[in-house]
């Protein structure tokens, strides 16, 4: 089974499909924090990629 991790530069990167199903989220909403409310994101192309410590930091700055 493929990994649902990009490794890149000895960190972890997720698509926002991959982001959503870890958040339990729809993947707009992802993209939605991505383009609104400053979620770290890198394009590659035409893909979108988080690198999950820096999302891990996004979330707890943004919890109530």
């Amino acid at each position: 089974m493929p990994s649902k991790f990009i490794e890149i530069a000895n960190r972890k990167f997720v698509t926002a499909a991959v982001l959503a199903e870890l958040l339990d989220v729809h993947k707009r909403t992802v993209l939605t924090w991505a383009s609104d409310h400053d979620l770290p994101v890198i394009s590659v192309g035409h893909m979108r990629l988080f690198d999950l410590d820096e999302v891990s930091d996004w979330l707890e700055q943004h919890k109530r």
